[in-house]
């Protein structure tokens, strides 16, 4: 009785021409899905919703749906078949009529199969999109076992035999095991990994490893619960017309999106693309079929006609996610355009450097097949002329010399920019060179710093600058080394009085020197006595924290020769930004350079014992850096 009741059904379907005949596999996941793992391996939002567009519109398109409503009622010579064979992946039953009850020409037909998804595959690199391509490889796994004369709605030989899926059942997620989607999954992914490998190597370098555990399978199990289904026979008659839930699959994959911080929403809608029997989409669409662009680049250089480097980007499509750079070339000619291709559709950042300095960027949609882009240069630009330490090997007694020269270049006679300077030397001890803002003027102004430092302790040491004027910067690190070497103390020549070694300290004079303060970071640092309230916001949060430094001052009383302690000792209350900073602390009371540093936590304390051998009157200090602060008591002794 239940094989009688499978036989009417199909021929009532077959005879009825106008039901759904050989979809297998819907739109949530010929689009909803295919969206996600084009993203999840690293295409574009812009490049994914072509794929996955194209991959839907398949089934959409008139010359290349499944059911060909039109052929089968008027149609000749079997042509309804015809794009079930050449783009569902249904074994062809016009060369093979057996192929259900054959063996031998079942094996012929999925030869067939394999040959048609390799023209495919080779036409997906001329469209310049795979989508088409796709939806003929998933098709495999939902229509094999089917031939093209009535898809899985006649084929009950596949249902009983098999047994697979019959009729609108097969267009669900649910009707198939957990290995067979991952067959489908696995092979969709190495193929979209393949065709940016080829169309795009320097886009292949950000491709995605994709993990099945955690980003494939519980999505997977998202959407087939959404969606769920029966295979009942008895059901069939009254599920003729029921399809997934295309708007609980977005939904659901909008959220999933979402977490992992997508920068652009995930579009619910796709593209319209109309196909040919051939499977190239028609006419005028390519603009906005094809995965990958061309950028016609015209450089306005102005007054300076020296070779600029011109850096294209994609932006980022994810929070927190660095640009990738996928081309790079110098322009020495700006009379005509320069030609970039195999650009990715999507956002773009273009910039311009001149002599390794940045003389122009601008942001670009490119959303065309090609694009013609304007791109006028600063005509200031930012160049280093000189950075250098020497020696760059050393000992402890050694003098050390830091040299740093740049200029900015394009400038009228009366033009005038501020440049911002740091400067620092970090290691085992952490120094703030410079930190200040000028303003220079004029053609080509040469600004040249000189610095001269001793008595280094032993370790590697980074002497690094940032130099930013206007949008344009500079920035870079250079090394140094310093090895032990005993330094001993000057030895007194001549007897004094006790009294002459004998000094009295006064009430010290506090500075504070901030370099954060274009953050915005910190609200106030107020010093009071012998310690030092800094009270501060991390970024994005309402809450104050604060970070109060306190430390033993020296003695009222110092003789030249005496052991000083300086006991330092910084709490850390959330949410400080300082937290697990770098402190330092250090003094000028001694001929050898003393200090100490340690990181901070939530409490930490730290011991300085150092032998006093000389007064400075005009300026003995005791100074300590925090997080971008750095707070100097300086004391006036008195004989």
């Amino acid at each position: 009785m239940k094989k009688f009741l499978l036989l009417f059904i199909a021929a009532f379907i077959c005879l009825l021409g106008f039901s759904n005949v050989a979809y297998a596999y819907y739109d949530d996941t010929h689009y909803s899905f295919n969206y996600y793992l084009a993203r999840t391996c690293g295409y574009t939002p812009e490049q994914a919703q072509r794929i996955a567009s194209a991959c839907v519109d398949i089934d959409r398109s008139r010359l290349t749906e499944p059911n060909q409503y039109y052929n089968v009622a008027v149609g000749t010579d079997q042509s309804a078949q015809r794009p079930r064979i050449l783009f569902h992946a249904f074994m062809d039953s016009i060369k093979y009529p057996n192929c259900l009850s054959s063996e031998a020409e079942a094996n012929s037909a999925k030869n067939d199969i394999i040959a048609q998804r390799n023209i495919l595959w080779n036409n997906a690199f001329q469209i310049k999109n795979p989508g088409v391509f796709l939806h003929f490889l998933q098709d495999e796994t939902s229509h094999e076992g089917y031939s093209s004369f009535a898809g899985h709605w006649a084929s009950p030989s596949a249902y009983w035999n098999a047994p697979l899926p019959l009729g609108a059942y097969c267009d669900f997620l649910s009707s198939y095991t957990k290995e067979r989607h991952q067959a489908m999954v696995l092979a969709t992914v190495s193929r979209l990994k393949q065709f940016m490998r080829r169309a795009c190597p320097a886009q292949f370098k950000n491709i995605r490893t994709i993990n099945w555990n955690n980003e494939i399978w519980p999505v997977l199990e998202k959407l087939i619960a959404a969606n769920p289904t029966s295979r009942s026979i008895a059901d069939l008659p009254y599920r003729i017309t029921e399809q997934p839930s295309t708007e609980k699959a977005n939904a659901i994959l909008a959220t999933v999106l979402n977490s992992q911080r997508e920068i652009k929403p995930f579009p619910s809608d796709p593209y319209n693309y109309i196909f040919d029997s051939a499977g190239n989409v028609g006419y005028g669409l390519t603009d906005n079929f094809v995965l990958y662009g061309q950028l016609k680049l015209s450089v306005n250089p102005g007054s300076d006609k020296s070779p600029v480097t011109i850096v294209i980007k994609q932006a980022p499509t994810r929070q927190g996610e660095n640009a990738l750079a996928i081309a790079n070339r110098a322009i020495t000619v700006f009379n005509e355009p320069a030609t970039f291709n195999n650009l990715p559709v999507g956002n773009l950042l273009i910039e311009a450097y001149r002599r390794q300095s940045p003389c122009g960027k601008t942001e670009i949609n490119l959303d065309q097949e090609s694009k013609d882009v304007y791109l006028k240069l600063d005509e200031a630009n930012l160049q280093l002329v000189l950075a250098d330490v020497s020696p760059n090997k050393g000992t402890s007694a050694d003098d050390y010399t830091f040299r740093l020269q740049y200029q900015i270049n394009g400038m009228s006679e009366t033009d005038k920019i501020k440049v911002s300077e740091r400067v620092v030397i970090s290691g085992p001890v952490k120094q703030v060179v410079s930190n200040e803002e000028v303003e220079i003027a004029g053609t080509k102004p040469l600004m040249k710093k000189f610095w001269k430092f001793r008595k280094f302790p032993a370790g590697n040491y980074e002497y690094s600058y940032v130099i930013r004027a206007k949008d344009m910067s500079l920035a870079n690190s250079i090394a140094f080394v310093v090895t032990n070497k005993t330094i001993e103390p000057p030895q007194l020549t001549s007897q004094t009085s006790p009294e002459s070694g004998v000094y009295k300290c006064s009430a010290p004079t506090v500075t504070i020197s901030n370099d954060l303060a274009s953050q915005a970071k910190y609200k106030k640092a107020v010093a009071s006595g012998n310690k030092v309230s800094i009270y501060t916001k991390s970024i994005g949060s309402n809450s104050w924290g604060s970070t109060v430094i306190a430390f033993t001052p020296p003695p009222a009383t110092i003789h030249l020769g005496d052991a000083v302690k300086l006991k330092l000792t910084v709490t850390q209350r959330d949410p400080s930004p300082y937290r697990d900073e770098y402190c330092s602390i250090g003094t000028n009371l001694t001929t050898r350079q003393e200090n100490a540093s340690f990181g901070t936590k939530d409490k930490s304390e730290q011991e300085l014992v150092f032998k006093v051998d000389r007064v400075d009157k005009s300026q003995p200090y005791i100074d300590f850096f925090i997080g971008g602060l750095t707070i100097k008591y300086t004391y006036q002794w008195q004989q």
